[in-house]
């Protein structure tokens, strides 16, 4: 791995900005699944451990509003920080599938169709996906060996859904979501 950052660090400078660009995310591509793989065996015995911790999780679950309010909390700490949505990505989000009615209010049944839609739209095609549930992943083993059992299961269950049902949000995408919403909104509401 080092010798191939050491050429490409030697190849960047000399392509036209767009190539230099591509090859550096697909770079960043080979080093994150590196990574993951270099964990795959921690990662493994993290979601081991989270088993005995199932019921917990599972009644967390059955109490949304609890369980959303942790996971905003959990996703916004700074080791999360790399994979948060940006207000521009959401104002993209939105005129792709539309804008709420309302920005600060609670929002009504429509309104909450659109935000859905937009929080799904922001985690991008099947690549984004797998990209971003690997650095969920990689993360678990942290969680888990500092005890943070529930936080672990909320990275797993997300990272899971992302892939396993693309098509609606899950507690990391949710909380990804409001944090750029709330920024935008507040952008709004002072335009």
């Amino acid at each position: 791995m080092n010798q191939i950052r050491y050429l490409a660090k030697q190849v960047i400078p000399q392509l036209p900005d767009d190539e230099a660009q591509k090859l550096q995310d697909n770079l960043d591509r080979v080093e994150e699944l590196a990574a993951y793989d270099a964990m795959a065996g921690q990662i493994e015995t993290a979601g081991r451990v989270l088993e005995a911790h199932r019921a917990e999780f599972e009644n967390l679950l059955s109490d949304p509003p609890t369980a959303m309010e942790r996971a905003q909390r959990l996703f916004s700490e700074e080791r999360f920080a790399p994979l948060r949505y940006t207000t521009q990505d959401v104002h993209r989000a939105f005129e792709e599938v539309g804008y709420p009615s309302r920005f600060k209010q609670m929002p009504n049944d429509e309104d909450m169709e659109i935000l859905v839609q937009a929080t799904v739209h922001l985690a991008g095609d099947k690549d984004d996906r797998v990209r971003v549930v690997r650095q969920l992943m990689t993360a678990l083993p942290e969680y888990v060996a500092a005890g943070r059992y529930l936080d672990g299961w909320l990275i797993r269950y997300s990272a899971y859904r992302m892939v396993e049902v693309p098509q609606e949000s899950n507690p990391f995408l949710f909380a990804m979501f409001d944090l750029a919403y709330n920024e935008w909104a507040n952008q709004m509401d002072s335009e």
